[in-house]
Formats: C-alpha cells, sequence, structure tokens
C-alpha cells in the first residue's frame, strides 16, 4: 500500500525491547485524511462512524481486523479482545449484539 501510493517510511530497532521493530511513516496522514480517520491516543479510539454506519460486510471485516489485532483465543474457547478504550469496547459490544452475539 505504501509504496503503491508513495508513502515512505523505514523500519528501526526499538529500543525497548530485544526483538521488536517499528515502522516509522513519513506523512502518513495523508491515511487518515483520506479515509476520514481521526488521529487519537488509544484511550479515545472509537469505531470509524463509516463502519458503524456503513454495511453488514464492512462492519464483519472491521471486526475481523479488530480480532486478528487486538484479539486472542483461549484454550476454553473463550475469544476476547482488549483496548485501553472504554468508547472502543461499547462500540464492539454493540456491533457484536447487532450480530446477535451476547457477552
Amino acid at each position: 500500500y505504501c509504496n503503491k501510493n508513495g508513502i515512505g517510511y523505514r523500519v528501526d530497532f526499538d529500543k525497548r525491547t530485544e526483538n521488536t521493530r517499528k515502522v516509522v511513516f513519513k506523512n502518513f496522514g495523508y491515511f487518515f485524511d483520506k479515509y476520514k480517520l481521526k488521529r487519537c491516543l488509544s484511550y479515545f479510539k472509537e469505531v470509524p462512524t463509516s463502519i458503524r454506519c456503513g454495511d453488514m460486510i464492512a462492519q464483519i471485516k472491521f471486526l475481523q481486523g479488530v480480532f486478528d489485532t487486538d484479539g486472542g483465543f483461549e484454550k476454553r474457547g473463550i475469544v476476547f479482545f482488549s483496548s485501553t478504550s472504554k468508547k472502543l469496547v461499547f462500540q464492539i459490544q454493540m456491533m457484536l449484539l447487532n450480530f446477535g452475539i451476547i457477552i
């Protein structure tokens, strides 16, 4: 995506841990502006309006992304995700309820 759209980036070592790399984007604000995404701290994240008001397919793809990146699965059959944003957690709970998933 970055190469295709001319968004420069570099990969640096993360000094906090030995095996971690961080990707530093140049002009990545373009991505946020193009898709009308808010820039905020993790505590204030929320589901984008375009997803909340979007069709079922968009919501399913968003939920898949959330659980792929911030979620997990336990042996007991428990599926979970975590976030520091109470608003994001509540909005995802409401989205899951719309699909008949009660938590």
